[in-house]
C-alpha cells in the first residue's frame, strides 16, 4: 500500500513549485529590461548615425564654397569679387567651426554611452 505523503512534503512541493515560478518571473523581468535596453541602444545608434551623416554633409557644402572662394581669389583681379570672395570664406569658416564643434560634442556623446 503506498504511503500517504505527509504535511511538510506537500509544504516542500509547493515551495519547490512556488520558487520555480517566482525563478521564472524573474527571467522574464530580466529578459525584458534586456529587450529594452537593446531597443535602446539601437534609437541611440540610429540617431548617432543620422546626426554624423547630417555632419558630414554640412561640411561639404562650406568647403565647396570655400573652394569656390579661393578659386576666384586666384583668378580675379576685380576688388569687388576679392572682396566678395573674402567674406565668402570667413563666414564658411565660422560655418566650419561652429559644425567641428558639433562634432566633438557628437563624438563625447558617443564616447558616454558605449558600453
Amino acid at each position: 500500500m503506498p504511503q500517504r505523503p505527509s504535511a511538510y512534503s506537500w509544504v516542500r512541493r509547493l515551495a519547490v513549485a512556488a520558487g520555480t515560478v517566482v525563478a521564472v518571473k524573474a527571467v522574464l523581468q530580466l529578459r525584458r529590461r534586456t529587450v529594452t535596453r537593446q531597443a535602446s541602444l539601437q534609437r541611440q545608434q540610429r540617431e548617432w548615425s543620422d546626426r554624423a551623416i547630417r555632419l558630414e554633409h554640412d561640411l561639404r557644402t562650406p568647403v565647396g564654397a570655400i573652394a569656390m572662394a579661393l578659386e576666384l581669389l586666384q583668378t580675379s583681379g576685380e576688388v569687388a569679387v576679392r572682396a566678395q570672395a573674402v567674406e565668402v570664406l570667413q563666414r564658411q569658416v565660422a560655418r566650419m567651426t561652429s559644425l567641428t564643434e558639433d562634432a566633438r560634442e557628437l563624438a563625447r556623446a558617443i564616447g558616454k554611452n558605449l558600453p
